[in-house]
């Protein structure tokens, strides 16, 4: 209902009238405006953002410290969280996609190197992967920190995540994790990222690398 002082002279009056009519005031200025209903578009290709959208949402809950800490790194200084990082490169990159294949675990910080290789093998009757990470060549004063591995339910991403991914890491050479305890014929998409100092005694990361997928 609208509130009206002095309506006879139209001085005051805020609020809506049946729904049709909306008056108010903006700086001292009286209008009127037409009612109007927000709307809720809800086209094939929006609920397909939304749907990736809550997808990438849920899983960064579940993501291990040690992802979250490069996107931390990658927003430092940026007018963005870590966790709208981690959105802005996959939002786009999911949206209709049928799996997970494509992924951005690792965005890359201060221009880390990507692994040279990575080799999976499967081992279905123990549901168990082992994945052997092949280092890149580096600069003179870089140093390899750790090796991050891990590996996440190759499902559709437009609904809610059902499985936490599987973690594991490794710093000395050679670069091997075993990730055990995965769920008996499920598919699943490994993805690889490492982590450096610098000369100047700085942090860097390499964008993750993805292969598979993998049934074990």
């Amino acid at each position: 209902m609208a509130k009206v002082k002095m309506p006879l002279l139209g001085v005051k009056a805020s609020g809506q009238i049946g729904k049709s009519v909306v008056l108010g005031s903006w700086r001292g200025v009286q209008y009127a405006r037409t009612h109007v209903h927000p709307a809720n578009p809800r086209t094939a290709e929006q609920m397909k953002t939304r749907g990736v959208f809550s997808f990438l949402n849920e899983l960064w809950k579940r993501l291990p410290p040690s992802v979250v800490e490069v996107w931390q790194a990658y927003a430092a200084g940026r007018p963005l969280t870590d966790r709208n990082a981690f959105l802005k490169f996959n939002v786009s990159t999911l949206r209709g996609a049928s799996n997970v294949l494509d992924i951005v675990i690792s965005p890359g910080v201060a221009g880390g190197y990507p692994p040279a290789d990575v080799l999976v093998d499967v081992d279905a009757e123990n549901n168990t992967l082992t994945v052997d990470v092949v280092a890149p060549p580096l600069p003179s004063g870089w140093d390899i920190l750790k090796v991050h591995v891990m590996a996440l339910k190759n499902e559709d991403p437009h609904g809610a995540p059902t499985e936490y991914p599987f973690y594991g890491a490794v710093e000395l050479p050679p670069y091997t994790v075993v990730l055990d305890g995965l769920t008996d014929g499920t598919s699943y998409v490994v993805a690889v990222f490492m982590e450096y100092t610098k000369p100047d005694g700085t942090k860097a990361y390499g964008p993750s690398v993805n292969t598979g997928p993998f049934t074990v």
